[in-house]
């Protein structure tokens, strides 16, 4: 299996999870959203509560931006 069939085949939360858990570590003060919402970096949570996997997964349920 080629890692494009892996990706497709993973759910896109799944993923969200493993980069955020791998960013944090990496570098605690940015999460995975503040990169997809280009946001300043600073771990600006949009429902301002340290909890990546509830964000995420609002994030992932909310109307996307045009």
């Amino acid at each position: 299996m080629k890692n494009r069939e892996k990706l497709l085949k993973t759910n896109e939360y799944d993923i969200l999870l493993q980069m955020n858990a791998r960013l944090t570590w990496l570098k605690p003060s940015v999460c995975v959203m503040d990169l997809l919402e280009n946001r300043s970096g600073i771990c600006e949570c949009p429902v301002n509560v340290k909890d990546c996997e509830d964000c995420i997964s609002q994030w992932l349920n909310k109307e996307a931006d045009k």
